[in-house]
Parts: C-alpha cells; structure tokens; sequence
C-alpha cells in the first residue's frame, strides 16, 4: 500500500505477473514524500524480498526508472522523497511494459519481488531519503499524521461491526488521545521515547 500525505493513496496495485506490481501516482508534482508498507495480504517467498522502483515521464524523453529503496519481512515500510528524482541516469522499464502513458503528469511506483542475493547488488538512489527532511521532530509529526490519518480512514460505527472472533478493534478516541499525547510529548522533548 502507499501512504501519502494526509491519506491512504493506494491499496490495489496492478498486478502484471506473480512478481510484478504497479502502483499509479497521478499529479506526483505535488508530492514530496511517500511511504510505502505491506500490508501482509501475502508473504514473500523465501530469500526475497522486495525492490521498489519510482518511474516519472520528462516531457518528449523516455520513462526513467530509480531503485528507491527496499521493503523486507523485517522492514515492512519506508519512506522516500519524490523530490529530485528528476535527475539521474536513464533506466530500463523494470518490468519490460512498453506501451506506458505519455502524459508528464503521471508516475509509477513499481514493486519487484526479487531473491536477496539479485536486490544486494543494487544500489538505491534514495538513500538522501530521511536525511533531506529538515528534522527529525518534523518526520516524527509527519509519520504520525499520517498513522492517525489511516487508522481514521478505517473507522466504522459500532453497529456496523461484525462479531469476529478473529478481528481485535482500537476505539477511534483511544488513539486521537494516544496521537496528542505524543504530540505533546515531541514537543517537549523529541528524544523522550528514549528514556
């Protein structure tokens, strides 16, 4: 799934093989962070992993394609920065598609599904990713924004939950009381989960 900020962008991807997915960015100039997560819908098979790649059209040239960083079973989620992304070196499609829009407007995050000992030889080119943010105290507010944005996102009413005994729920007011206290907490000190 991809998390951009403010709202939960995109849980279905397009699924063009077993390992290949693609995820549509429509109007990505307005854009500066995204984070991608899995959701655990499926496993990854064994010594894999997964290669995200961001794809953007400049004008009259090719599509250009970064590896931008790396989601595994141990790190489920990562953030990147769209900015700059228009430099750098032009690549193949990494899924052979050749009839892609044309529209400048459009972008794509593709995931590959890759055995570990193909994806440890790549090199991200987002590797500036947390770095760029400002500070730490502003990617802390910003992942919680956009956490309490998602859990939101999920809300229904208490007649419209089904008894599962598989399914646990958070009360919604629990955790807009957790997100200010942590908020205040940032605050105050940015390092205090340290303690």
């Amino acid at each position: 799934a991809l998390l951009l900020p403010a709202k939960l962008y995109e849980t279905k991807s397009q699924i063009l093989t077993k390992c290949k997915f693609v995820f549509l960015l429509p109007d990505h100039e307005k854009l500066i962070h995204v984070l991608a997560f899995m959701l655990g819908h499926q496993i990854y098979p064994e010594k894999s992993l997964g290669s995200l790649h961001f794809m953007e059209k400049d004008g009259n040239s090719l599509p250009r394609f970064q590896l931008s960083f790396i989601v595994t079973k141990g790190k489920i989620s990562n953030i990147f920065i769209l900015g700059g992304k228009k430099k750098g070196e032009k690549r193949k499609h990494p899924f052979g598609i050749k009839n892609i829009s044309q529209s400048p407007s459009i972008a794509q995050i593709c995931l590959l599904v890759e055995e570990l000992s193909f994806v440890n030889i790549q090199k991200p080119c987002g590797g500036k990713a947390l770095q760029s943010i400002k500070s730490f105290s502003q990617f802390q507010n910003w992942i919680l924004n956009n956490f309490t944005t998602l859990a939101i996102s999920f809300v229904v009413s208490q007649t419209r939950i089904m008894p599962s005994p598989e399914n646990a729920f958070v009360c919604l007011n629990l955790t807009l009381k957790w997100y200010n206290s942590y908020q205040r907490k940032i605050e105050c000190n940015r390092l205090f989960y340290k303690k």
